[in-house]
């Protein structure tokens, strides 16, 4: 059976410092995959990180590597302030925890972040419903200026949509 948090905290971890672990290590391995894997390839990375920009899980996807962001938050990219991205469904949060990751490869075109989505029910009357975390969503294309646009490592330009709910070429 899983670890509880009642053994985490019998063994004196108390649970959020176990979470807030989990966070840190997760990102860490993110930016190890990345940096093995996909070396030279324009990366995406999004999602609820359930942390704010300046906590240690969203630092270590950012960090400077040789004078260079390591991943840049394309919120700020754009020239956004970047609202808080959990409504909490009435009990808002203070800080963005949704965010879009990307390589310096891309240029970030737009970012936007809207308040409702249409509802998924076919038998809803409302034509917009409330979600607990709006996507965050932006437009993306490789800047002319990285390699991967000159056509390196078999990768070929072109312009995406991105958002945390979902990922897709046009």
């Amino acid at each position: 059976a899983g670890t509880s948090a009642a053994k985490r905290e019998r063994k004196g971890v108390p649970r959020r410092q176990a979470v807030d672990t989990a966070r840190l290590e997760s990102a860490r391995m993110i930016r190890g995959f990345i940096m093995e894997k996909m070396e030279g390839l324009p990366v995406i990375v999004t999602g609820d990180f359930n942390c704010g920009p300046d906590d240690p899980p969203c630092a270590a996807l950012t960090a400077p590597d040789e004078a260079n962001p390591f991943l840049a938050d394309a919120c700020l990219a754009s020239g956004s302030a970047g609202e808080p991205s959990f409504n909490g469904f009435g009990n808002p949060g203070e800080q963005r925890i949704d965010f879009i990751f990307t390589t310096g490869e891309w240029e970030v075109l737009g970012y936007a972040m809207p308040k409702t989505i249409r509802s998924c029910k076919p038998s809803s009357r409302k034509s917009w419903a409330s979600t607990g975390h709006p996507p965050a969503s932006c437009s993306l294309t490789v800047s002319p200026h990285s390699s991967s646009a000159n056509g390196s490592a078999g990768w070929s330009p072109m312009s995406w949509p991105c958002s945390t709910a979902r990922a897709s070429a046009p």
